[in-house]
C-alpha cells in the first residue's frame, strides 16, 4: 500500500495488513514499517494495533520511530496553531519511542542541546539518535520492543477509546516551555502547514519467529 497513512484511512490499514498476512505462504516477511508523514498524528495509527482485535492478534507493535529536523524542529515545536488544533510535531515526539534527530550538521552544539532538552522535556522516556541522512544502525530501530502501552496512557489516558478526543497531557508541559505560544489542544486535525520537518515511522515486528508473523499466544 503507498501513499499517507493517516486517520481517514485506517481502514485501508487494517485491510492491507490482513492482505500481507494472506500472503505469508508465499512471500516470507520479518515485519512491517508503516512510514507517514510528518503531518501525521500517530495515535490513531498505534491504535490500529490495539483496538483492532483481528489486527493485536496478527502483528504488535515494536516501537515508534519519529525523525526530527535539527534545523527547523524547535521552530516546529514553537508553532501556534488555531484553537483546536494539535501540533503535530508535538504528538510526534511525545509518542516517539526513538527520536532521529537528523541533519545535525545544520546546528552547533548549544543548538542540538537545547533540542534534546526540550524533546526530553515532552518525552522523558524516548531515545535520542543524532545521525546525518537519517544513517542509524538498523539494531537501534527493528526489533527493539520498546512501546510499552502503559507509558502511553500515562499522557493520552483516552489512547484505546475510539471516540474519544485524545487530549495530550504532554500539552501541558508545552504550555511550560512556550507559555506565550502555547493553547489546550483538544481535537484531532489534519490541518497542513508549511513545512514538512519531521516524519514518522511506526515500526511493527512480530513476536514470533524470523521468517514468519504467527499469531501471538
Amino acid at each position: 500500500m503507498n501513499g499517507c497513512i493517516c486517520c481517514t484511512v485506517r481502514g485501508d490499514l487494517v485491510e492491507a495488513l490482513k492482505r500481507l498476512r494472506k500472503r505469508l505462504a508465499t512471500f516470507k516477511f520479518d515485519g512491517v514499517i508503516i512510514e507517514t508523514t510528518g503531518l501525521a498524528d500517530p495515535a490513531p495509527v498505534a491504535q490500529t494495533f490495539f483496538v483492532d482485535e483481528v489486527i493485536s492478534e496478527m502483528y504488535s507493535l515494536d516501537s515508534i520511530i519519529t525523525v526530527a529536523d535539527a534545523k527547523c524542529i524547535l521552530d516546529r515545536l514553537h508553532d501556534e496553531k488555531p484553537e483546536g488544533v494539535e501540533n503535530e510535531a508535538v504528538e510526534q515526539v511525545c509518542f516517539a519511542d526513538n527520536v532521529l534527530l537528523n541533519k545535525t550538521n545544520l546546528a552547533d552544539e548549544e543548538k542540538l542541546a537545547k533540542i534534546e532538552k526540550e524533546i526530553k522535556a515532552l518525552n522523558p522516556t524516548t531515545k535520542i539518535l543524532r545521525c546525518l541522512h537519517s544513517k542509524v544502525d538498523p539494531k537501534e530501530l527493528l526489533n527493539i520492543k520498546a512501546f510499552e502501552l502503559d507509558r502511553v496512557l500515562d499522557f493520552d489516558p483516552e489512547f484505546l477509546d475510539e471516540e474519544a478526543e485524545h487530549m495530550l497531557a504532554c500539552t501541558m508541559k508545552l504550555s511550560h516551555l512556550y507559555p506565550a505560544k502555547s493553547r489546550e489542544m483538544s481535537t484531532k486535525s489534519c490541518s497542513r502547514t508549511r513545512y514538512n520537518v519531521s516524519s514518522l515511522k511506526i515500526v511493527t515486528i512480530s513476536t514470533g519467529t524470523r521468517v514468519s508473523l504467527p499469531s501471538r499466544e
